[in-house]
């Protein structure tokens, strides 16, 4: 995956891809803390801002619940499977 961090190096597409379906697997590896802490940020901030929790704290622990629970990766193929593109009639 992704082997060391350098700040100022971009990721292709192909490898935000990669990143974030082993986020959302539930893969915790070094090479993706970074990236993890982040999705785990990201997340109970909205849920706070959104009036979800009380606090950023408890958003962030239903968010390590659900990446555990792979909810993300579930919601993800729900979605792909609902595009037109996957349709058939």
């Amino acid at each position: 995956m992704v082997q060391e961090l350098d700040k100022d190096t971009k990721l292709s597409a192909q490898e935000q891809s990669d990143i974030t379906l082993a986020i959302l697997s539930g893969e915790q590896s070094k090479s993706l803390q970074l990236f993890y802490n982040q999705v785990l940020f990201n997340t109970g901030i909205r849920y706070y801002l959104f009036g979800v929790v009380n606090d950023i704290g408890e958003g962030i622990e239903i968010a390590k619940k659900q990446l555990n629970e792979q909810r993300g990766l579930t919601q993800l193929e729900k979605w792909k499977v609902s595009q037109p593109e996957n349709i058939t009639t």
